[in-house]
């Protein structure tokens, strides 16, 4: 009934579904979710019924990996299965080997997905879907792993699942190891009951014409002997292929299975030796050593794209051989991997099994991944190609009918006239005030959508015949070349408003079939990077329109871009391209020649190309230059030329350089009352002098001494004297440039404005910082009580490490009464403040009589903040 709809029928829809009503459905998918009506011949097992079939699965044929059912009481239409995994118990597991580690195969987690799907979904044909494997699960010999399964479902026939594992602890280990506990997940995807049961047998036996065409045969014992120089030693349960023929791209074994997992098949759904096998025969299609006939490379399994099996009976009791046909292509991802699928068949040729869209990963690919330069995988550009298309011939039988929205530079009329030649029926609409018919082949319309609707009503009264919309009044902005920036504002706005009417006139005619819509520009875009500037207004009609190819793809919207001023050529290519009817989506018309939009990966240069070595500066004196601030990755050193010091002057060589905050929001631009030009960072540092200028007597050469100054992130600095003291033999350079600032706002805050006086109480706000430390020591000094603030747990613990008695929390208001708690209300005498709103006003309210306030921060005060003035009753200093 779809086919019929789609190909131009009309059904009575009242005769097909008499009880229900038409919907209108959105015009393209948003989740792409399934939502079928549940199976009432087939209904879903209960969850009574799982839990019950799942507390026997240990007993039952086919739950071999599955455990003890559980369902989560937290998360509906979750459960999980838990089970004690070892060796011991799967002996065959051990011959599973990867360079000398036994590895859980790959194949084992699609038996488990299939295990799950027999027990959650209803009973059917299960397909296992997406596949991908993640962390590999090492055996030890001696060691147990728990072995948790996942699922979640919220439909009848669908549901994902999870494998997790983890190794069982001694219980000494366990006791210790209670709270850190780790899953590591091995492989996810989801299971599905096939609506339609696909046929289990095939009378074609193409497949088995590689033994005929086929270049090479080689033994399964040989086979197994070339794996071992890989890496890859196979015991007698996974040396299952008899014999194989292979050519580049195709493989084809006989497969014996070995007497121990004959004698256990019916355990499983597909065995996990034999679903690997499947998989060895699809790595054996992989280009081959000729000289060594082994494989140039070793593949593991990374991803399985759907694995689906028919026919579980033909499994059963079966000693005769099987054959698996596999055919593998390079993938399409740029990593050294292939893409594979295979069939299983028994000796009558009955399918059992089908692999399809098997990812295979280079094993050494998978070992080392940083080889790849993962920058290649990220990024894709726009590339132009040039596509070959079929000469315009006249049409034959029912004309195609075209509604050409004509431009002022002639380029519809053009198009009309070479249209009409073919046979075609076309209208052209110019643009004008209201709607007019001029004739049966011209109108005239106003950008708005009442006009637009009646141009379609009129145009075509009747949907019939291949419709076609070109629209060609957006390319009359370019006639204005506006070079103001309101004036392109000004036709952005003309030219999407007048699109966006039309698109929503076209939404509104109801058709059925709806006309292919064609956008059409010049100087939207450029073939080539360095091809000029293109037109702002222009390529606002693709970015418009390539919204419309996604909310209503029914439509086939096209982009065209032409040259400005497009010639004849130009106009016989676009009638060619329109007429072929194409389905290339964004097209570029240039020098008589089509382009094609295609996606390709962007051309990286290697990482390591992008990181220049740094080299030694040596003797060249440079400094930290930033031109403007707002991107940290704009800071840059930079080579500069030394001066002589002027009078009263010295040059300093630079050894440490201080970090303030300030230099930090000054770089980030963002530092308020911030002046625009370069950055000068670095206010303080320290080094020895190395020139005097003239009349300096206080220092000389060599001399060790501490710089008060901007823009000292520098090699050489010249300073005046003023502001230069001698650096203290028994500090280093890096503890003496940390001085400067933090102690003299300190000093100068507390003692020579605030004259803090032995026995006073003193707050000192956001203590753990540079000049809240600072402000501590000098405190100290003067024989004051200390009361301090810091923000984390782990600053007001330092704080108290430091022998602070009265530590408090500066991001809680509740510091002010736990200070007028601890000074029976009398309050502090000086606050050192670097709080902002109402955090100031409490500390203000805690003074006592005549106390000072020292304010250090500037928030504040650039936000032009209010203060209240009840507290200064007391007598107090700001």
């Amino acid at each position: 009934l779809g086919q019929l709809y789609v190909q131009g029928v009309q059904p009575c829809w009242q005769e097909v579904l008499p009880a229900g009503r038409l919907i209108q459905l959105p015009t393209y998918p948003w989740q792409r979710e399934h939502f079928w009506l549940p199976d009432l011949d087939n209904p879903s097992p209960s969850k009574a019924q799982v839990a019950s079939n799942s507390r026997r699965s240990q007993f039952l044929p086919g739950q071999v990996f599955l455990g003890e059912y559980l369902e989560m009481a937290t998360q509906s239409g979750t459960c999980y299965w838990e089970k004690t995994l070892s060796v011991k118990d799967l002996p065959y597991l051990r011959d599973h080997q990867l360079q000398g580690m036994t590895v859980m195969p790959g194949a084992a987690y699609v038996e488990i997905a299939l295990e799950v799907a027999q027990s959650v979904l209803s009973p059917g044909i299960h397909e296992v879907r997406q596949v991908k494997l993640h962390n590999l699960l090492v055996l030890d010999e001696e060691k147990e792993y728990r072995l948790q399964v996942v699922c979640t479902s919220s439909l009848p026939d669908e549901a994902e699942f999870q494998i997790f594992s983890s190794p069982v602890e001694s219980d000494q280990q366990a006791e210790a190891q209670i709270s850190k506990k780790t899953w590591a997940l091995h492989a996810n995807g989801s299971i599905q009951r096939v609506q339609k049961e696909r046929a289990v047998s095939s009378a074609d036996g193409s497949w088995s014409d590689l033994r005929e065409r086929g270049t090479a045969t080689i033994s399964g014992e040989e086979l197994y002997r070339l794996l071992v120089g890989h890496g890859i030693s196979y015991g007698p349960a996974f040396r299952d292929i008899d014999r194989l023929w292979y050519q580049p791209g195709e493989a084809l074994a006989r497969v014996h299975l070995s007497s121990d997992i004959q004698k256990h098949l019916t355990d499983y759904h597909i065995h996990p030796a034999l679903l690997d096998t499947c998989f060895q025969v699809i790595a054996m299609g992989l280009p081959r050593d000729e000289a060594a006939g082994k494989p140039e490379s070793v593949y593991l399994p990374m991803k399985v794209g759907s694995c689906t099996l028919f026919d579980v009976q033909a499994l059963q009791g079966q000693d005769e051989a099987f054959w698996a046909s596999a055919r593998v292509h390079p993938g399409s991802d740029g990593v050294d991997t292939w893409v594979g699928d295979v069939t299983l068949r028994n000796q009558q040729g009955n399918v059992i099994l089908e692999v399809e869209q098997l990812h295979l990963q280079n094993l050494e690919t998978v070992s080392a991944p940083d080889r790849k330069d993962e920058l290649a995988d990220w990024f894709y550009e726009l590339e132009w190609e040039e596509i070959a298309l079929p000469e315009a011939l006249p049409v034959v039988g029912q004309a195609q009918k075209w509604l050409i929205f004509a431009d002022r530079q002639g380029v519809g009329e053009q198009l009309g006239e070479l249209l009409r030649d073919r046979g075609d029926e076309v209208i052209l609409v110019r643009q004008a005030a209201g709607f007019a018919v001029v004739s049966s082949q011209e109108y005239k319309a106003g950008p708005q959508q009442d006009a637009f609707i009646q141009v379609f009503r009129e145009a075509w009264r009747q949907e019939s015949g291949s419709r076609h919309i070109v629209y060609l009044w957006g390319m009359e902005t370019h006639l204005l070349a506006a070079d103001e920036a309101s004036a392109v504002e000004g036709q952005v706005e003309q030219v999407s408003i007048s699109l966006l009417w039309l698109v929503q006139a076209l939404a509104q005619m109801g058709w059925r079939d709806m006309p292919r819509l064609w956008l059409c520009t010049q100087g939207a875009q450029v073939r080539e990077r360095s091809g000029g500037a293109l037109d702002p207004v222009q390529t606002t009609i693709w970015g418009l329109g390539r919204v419309i190819m996604h909310e209503q793809p029914r439509w086939m919207c096209s982009l065209v871009d032409l040259r400005i001023a497009p010639g004849q050529e130009d106009i016989h290519k676009l009638v060619q391209l329109m007429s072929a009817n194409l389905e290339e989506s964004q097209c570029l018309i240039q020098d008589g020649q089509v382009y094609a939009a295609r996606l390709v990966q962007s051309q990286f240069p290697p990482l390591t190309s992008l990181h220049q070595p740094q080299k030694c500066a040596g003797d060249v004196p440079f400094r930290l230059h930033m031109e403007s601030p707002g991107i940290l990755e704009h800071l840059v050193w930079q080579e500069m030329v030394r001066q002589l010091p002027g009078p009263g002057e010295v040059e300093v060589e630079v050894k440490a350089v201080s970090l303030n905050f300030v230099d930090i929001l000054q770089a980030m631009g963002i530092y308020p009352g911030q002046e625009p030009g370069v950055i000068k960072l670095g206010r303080e540092c320290t080094g020895f002098v190395t020139r005097v200028g003239e009349g300096v007597t206080r220092f000389t050469v060599g001399d060790e001494v501490i710089v008060m100054l901007p823009d000292c992130f520098a090699t050489h600095v010249i300073i005046d004297t003023k502001f230069l003291i001698s650096k203290p033999s028994f500090m280093s350079f890096e503890e003496a440039a940390s001085i400067p600032s933090a102690f003299l706002t300190s000093y100068y805050a507390l003692c020579f404005l605030g004259h803090l006086a032995q026995g006073e109480r003193v707050l000192i706000h956001s203590a753990s910082g540079g000049t809240g430390l600072a402000a501590i020591q000098i405190a100290k000094m003067r024989g004051a009580e200390i009361f301090a603030t810091a923000g984390s747990h782990e600053k007001r613990e330092f704080l108290r490490s430091l022998g602070i008695q009265h530590v408090m929390d500066s991001r809680l208001l509740s510091f002010a009464e736990e200070i007028l708690e601890i000074t029976h209300g009398e309050g502090v005498d000086v606050v050192l403040n670097s709080l902002t709103g109402e955090a100031m006003a409490r500390s203000l309210s805690i003074l006592a009589p005549y106390g000072r306030f020292l304010e250090i921060g500037k928030k504040d005060i650039y936000q032009q903040g209010h203060l209240d003035l009840s507290p200064f009753k007391k007598g107090l200093s700001y």
